[in-house]
């Protein structure tokens, strides 16, 4: 299979892009020229990003500082990186967007911490506007990670039990939840308003009702930071 980091004909020369505008998302790997929306050579990496940043329809692109190959890119980047080949000196960009800004990654999962005080509605189409959703651990670890991104808060998270009165499940998928950390009395239901749950300031879990106003964590799954789905989000510490 031919690779885009192979190509070393025809020189283009484009203006220089300022400002992080693409990430690295993989290196010593060269994409297969089915990806590439044009095959050329570039005299540096910045030149290379401009080329990509003049075609409407590029994601991302090659460069190889071996051979100067620039190929600008289209299609998903999980499916890129997936189907890339060994190859050193090649690394692979992808853009950044407004919905990638701001994510960092810990653990298993991507996570963007928003000091806004809104609702559980609120704060859930928020999250779904991002392409992400509220933040739920599933565990210790993940609890603990959450902490890192927002400590010393009260926060949403994706658990409830609006459907069926203490059964608490993920809010999205209705899937009950295995691990939880209320501490008792908690979940006491009180005012028999509060069905919706927060994670505090020391990682115990809390119902409350869900109009109530906390700032939260949007969260992008484990699924869509391994390499088959890879997602540029997961690309930040």
């Amino acid at each position: 299979m031919m690779r885009v980091c192979a190509f070393t004909w025809v020189f283009m020369w484009a203006a220089l892009v300022s400002g992080e505008l693409y990430r690295k998302v993989a290196s010593d790997v060269a994409p297969p020229a089915q990806f590439a929306l044009l095959q050329t050579t570039s005299p540096s990496l910045a030149m290379c990003s401009a080329v990509c940043q003049g075609i409407p329809s590029c994601l991302g692109f090659s460069y190889s500082g071996v051979n100067t190959a620039c190929a600008p890119l289209q299609g998903s980047m999980g499916n890129v990186i997936l189907d890339s080949a060994e190859t050193s000196g090649c690394n692979i960009y992808w853009k950044i967007t407004d919905i990638s800004r701001g994510f960092t990654r810990f653990g298993n999962k991507a996570y963007l911490y928003d000091a806004s005080p809104l609702t559980f509605t609120e704060a859930h189409q928020t999250c779904r506007d991002r392409y992400a959703s509220i933040a739920l651990p599933l565990n210790l670890q993940e609890s603990q990670n959450l902490q890192l991104v927002a400590p010393s808060v009260t926060k949403w998270i994706l658990a409830s039990d609006v459907a069926t009165e203490g059964s608490w499940v993920n809010h999205d998928t209705g899937t009950v939840l295995v691990y939880r950390n209320f501490i008792p009395p908690n979940p006491d239901n009180y005012g028999s308003i509060e069905d919706c749950g927060t994670l505090t300031s020391d990682s115990a879990w809390n119902d409350v009702a869900c109009n109530n106003k906390y700032s939260f964590v949007c969260e992008v799954p484990q699924d869509h930071c391994e390499l088959g789905t890879w997602d540029i989000r997961c690309t930040f510490a």
